[in-house]
């Protein structure tokens, strides 16, 4: 009976032959158990040494054999019985030593940020951009220095840059907490307040209409962005707007404001210009594209407008103005009245006419009267007769009835004057009567 016993690296196998054989694999220990970081199973040893673990580890497996009888005798009759086991045989043992490098890290001490100043509190305007400058000694980290991150609590202001900004839209004190953190995120926080006061009086409001929703004023960082470029627009520092008030949905936003380089108690026209003609064409009133463009395509203006109030309620008219994208509609306005004015000139030139052609008809019907009237007729001295008695005037006169001119000749008018002899004697002029310088009396009408 052969048994053959194979032992490879990290493994058992065992071929068994004839009935039954059992193994069993054991430690070298007096306790026959093996290493904790070491397993036996499915005929193969595993495990995973440690730094603990490193050294010699012997293992031992004991072969139990189970001898039956062969009722078989290949030699004859006889009874004949042998064994034959494989013993245990220490064979060389090679001995390899690795090297191994264990690194070990020592973690750093990072103490978190220590506030060292405390801040003071600062007063701003309602609806007028303000800002605090933070001390770089107010905090210090040991480790990180000054490259620890600042986060102020939600509110109406924001840090940025090492400044705390904003714009107030209510009235009151405020508590706030700058947070410093440092990388590993531990902070250290100081507290300060800000005191709101009520905004300057003023007597223009400017209203711009956005298509911006109102969500976005929402953001401190938003409002302070449209309050810088809307003081750029006017050449003006952030601090000159002041916003009076926000309204809108979710498309559109309406914003009021007042400049408060304006002085309230006089009105100043030369400055309410310079606002208005900023915004607005001098011809048309319309918005310009300029200003839409300084506002920024993030706050579109719609539309604008300017109310003056106050000291300037009786002094001007508050002028509107027209949005931008709907400028084609209003261009066609001025167009209508041009053709409503020019149809009216023409009705009233015809009317002219009709009445002028009217007044020549009516004076070609009226018959000339010379030396007629709705009186007496009028004679001239050479036709009354002598036994009148204003027969010797000297001008036309009036006669009491009609009577018919008497015939004179041309030798007893008194008016008769005869040419100058040399006047008749000379051949040029020949034998034609001059005329007479009297004018003929018209000729009798019989009534």
């Amino acid at each position: 009976m052969w048994v053959l016993l194979l032992l490879p690296v990290l493994s058992v196998t065992s071929v068994v032959s004839q009935e039954v054989i059992y193994d069993k694999i054991s430690g070298i220990d007096s306790d026959g158990k093996l290493p904790s970081w070491l397993l036996f199973k499915d005929g193969i040893l595993e495990g995973i040494p440690s730094e603990r673990d490193v050294g010699k580890h012997m293992v031992k497996k004991v072969l139990e054999l189970v001898v039956k009888e062969d009722h078989r005798n290949p030699c004859g009759s006889d009874d004949t019985y042998w064994v034959e086991a494989l013993f245990e045989n220490d064979g060389p043992v090679t001995t390899t030593t690795r090297e191994s490098t264990t690194s070990r890290s020592t973690r750093r001490v990072d103490n978190p940020p220590v506030k060292l100043n405390s801040l003071t509190g600062f007063t701003c305007i309602r609806g007028v951009y303000c800002e605090m400058t933070i001390p770089e000694s107010t905090f210090k980290d040991v480790e990180d220095g000054d490259t620890f991150k600042l986060r102020l609590s939600d509110s109406w202001m924001f840090y940025e840059h090492k400044k705390v900004k904003g714009v107030p839209l209510e009235e009151g004190d405020f508590e706030f907490r700058l947070e410093a953190r440092d990388k590993a995120g531990q902070m250290a926080s100081a507290p300060f307040k800000a005191l709101v006061t009520a905004s300057f009086p003023f007597n223009h409001l400017a209203t711009l209409d956005l298509d911006t929703p109102v969500q976005r004023f929402s953001r401190p960082s938003s409002l302070s962005s449209f309050v810088h470029q809307l003081a750029n627009a006017f050449r003006s520092k952030p601090d000159a707007i002041t916003i009076r008030n926000i309204t809108g949905n979710s498309t559109r936003t309406q914003v009021s404001w007042s400049n408060n380089t304006v002085p309230h108690k006089t009105c100043a026209r030369n400055a309410l210009d310079n606002i208005r003609f900023t915004m607005l064409t001098r011809q048309r009133s319309q918005t310009k594209i300029e200003f839409v463009k300084q506002i920024g395509s993030q706050f579109h203006v719609r539309k604008a407008s300017l109310d003056l109030r106050g000291s300037c309620i009786n002094k001007e008219v508050p002028v509107s103005t027209a949005p931008t994208m709907e400028a084609t509609e209003q261009v066609a306005f001025p167009w209508m009245v041009l053709v409503g004015v020019l149809l009216l000139l023409l009705l009233l030139a015809i009317l002219i006419l009709a009445v002028c052609s009217a007044m020549r008809r009516n004076k070609k019907k009226e018959k000339p009267s010379d030396y007629m009237g709705k009186g007496m007729p009028v004679v001239f001295p050479e036709e009354v007769a002598e036994d009148v008695e204003m027969a010797h005037a000297a001008t036309p006169m009036l006669t009491k009835e009609e009577r018919p001119p008497l015939k004179v000749s041309q030798h007893e008018n008194p008016l008769y004057k005869p040419p100058p002899p040399l006047a008749a004697a000379s051949p040029r002029l020949g034998s034609a009567v001059p005329a007479p310088n009297q004018r003929m009396p018209p000729s009798y009408v019989p009534p």
